[in-house]
């Protein structure tokens, strides 16, 4: 399902929710870089995850990275953003 460009929108996680994990959104074919994110949500703010797309229309991923001092993608989605 396509997501409008910078509206709010939420998916749903499953992960070990660490103290600073996180759900983040980055632009597509860049699964395991961490640092470039468009913008992320911690765990503990809930589930699922509040997250608002990019202003760019595209393809983008949806990633759970696991924070414990290495940061580590554990899993990833892509997700389709229109105007």
């Amino acid at each position: 399902t396509p997501i409008k460009a910078s509206q709010p929108f939420e998916i749903a996680w499953t992960g070990p929710n660490g103290e600073n994990d996180y759900v983040d959104i980055v632009r597509s074919g860049r699964p395991q870089q961490v640092g470039d994110e468009v913008t992320y949500v911690r765990t503990s703010a809930g589930n699922p995850a509040k997250l608002t797309a990019p202003e760019q229309p595209g393809t983008y991923d949806v990633r759970y990275v696991r924070d414990e001092g290495d940061r580590k993608v554990v899993a990833h989605i892509a997700i389709t953003v229109v105007q």
